[in-house]
């Protein structure tokens, strides 16, 4: 219900916005049907995953509407807060902390700008892979198949942007402790 009501506030919040600066680069300098177009960095940051999410909903939309492209922010956003919840409770935490934790974050987490600004999904769909990524290693025993959709996350959480190497670090560093 948390999540329902925060997309429709945080929409509401954002209803004008539009392209702004980088989008144009994802939507007029990027061509995702070549290889060169889909791993050219960002202002250094590799970042094919949105440029493929750009190109996506441009071929489905256009430019009609700028809703399909924040819509993607907005979830990705509400992702990132259940994964908190997620991982606070998987690290002990009380369901009632766990749950103000997460709702604080939908609330206030990314701060306005991520919330409304639908290129934002590079800095959260690197934080989104990379708790996705920490949530599947976490855990003890052999490596399995959950280990090889985590080694596909990480590498999603990378070709979000930069921060995503922070957030497989991270990972990495739950496998040693959790496994050795």
């Amino acid at each position: 219900f948390a999540a329902c009501v925060a997309a429709l506030r945080i929409r509401q919040q954002n209803a004008t916005r539009w392209f702004f600066l980088d989008e144009w680069s994802f939507l007029a300098g990027r061509d995702a049907g070549s290889l060169t177009g889909l791993l050219d960095d960002h202002n250094g940051h590799w970042v094919t995953v949105p440029v493929i999410v750009y190109r996506v909903i441009f071929n489905l939309v256009g430019l009609r509407s700028y809703l399909p492209y924040q819509g993607v922010a907005i979830a990705l956003h509400l992702v990132v807060a259940s994964l908190v919840l997620v991982l606070a409770r998987r690290a002990g935490a009380d369901p009632w902390v766990a749950s103000i934790a997460a709702t604080l974050f939908v609330f206030f987490g990314a701060g306005h700008t991520n919330f409304g600004w639908a290129f934002q999904i590079t800095l959260t769909g690197a934080l989104a892979f990379g708790l996705a990524f920490i949530w599947a290693v976490d855990r003890n025993g052999h490596w399995s198949g959950r280990d090889w959709a985590a080694l596909v996350l990480g590498v999603l959480a990378m070709a979000c942007s930069a921060p995503g190497v922070v957030m497989v670090g991270g990972g990495v560093l739950t496998v040693w402790l959790r496994r050795g």
